[in-house]
Formats: C-alpha cells, sequence, structure tokens
C-alpha cells in the first residue's frame, strides 16, 4: 500500500523529533534557531511537525534541514503494511 500524506507527515516529524534531541535541542531551542534563521516559528509548531500534525511549510523544511540534517526530508520509499 503506498504511503498517505498522513503517513508522510508522521515519517518527517519522527524524522525531525530524532535529529533534534540528536543535537541535545529542546523544541524551544529548535524554534528560536528557526526564528534566527528567519522562519518565525514557536514551539508548538515544532510539536505539531513532530507528531505529524501538519508538515513544515517549504521555508521551515529548508531551515530544518540547514539546521539539523541535510538529508531529513529525503523521500521516504517504504510501504506501509
Amino acid at each position: 500500500m503506498p504511503l498517505t500524506d498522513a503517513d508522510i507527515r508522521r515519517i518527517y516529524g519522527q524524522r525531525i523529533s530524532e535529529a533534534r534531541l540528536t543535537e541535545g535541542l529542546t523544541q524551544a531551542d529548535l524554534a528560536e534557531r528557526l526564528t534566527a534563521a528567519g522562519v518565525d516559528t514557536s514551539p508548538q509548531d515544532v510539536s505539531r511537525w513532530e507528531v505529524g500534525a501538519v508538515a513544515p511549510r517549504d521555508r521551515a523544511r529548508h531551515a530544518l534541514a540547514l539546521i539539523l540534517s541535510p538529508d531529513l526530508f529525503e523521500a521516504p520509499n517504504e510501504a506501509v503494511a
């Protein structure tokens, strides 16, 4: 079965959370770094991304990739059982 939009949001959210924790950042820390990079972000935005409720917009995805990991948003290629 192909991945749904919800599956993709959840996968990206897990990647954001894992990368953030690897860097030793809180959600507030990451929000501050994104805001400093010109992407107005709250800790609540980060939380919503991480649980897969919403996906970050293009500008936020670009900044997240620069701050956390360049391959953070590579297309998932796994199927959902």
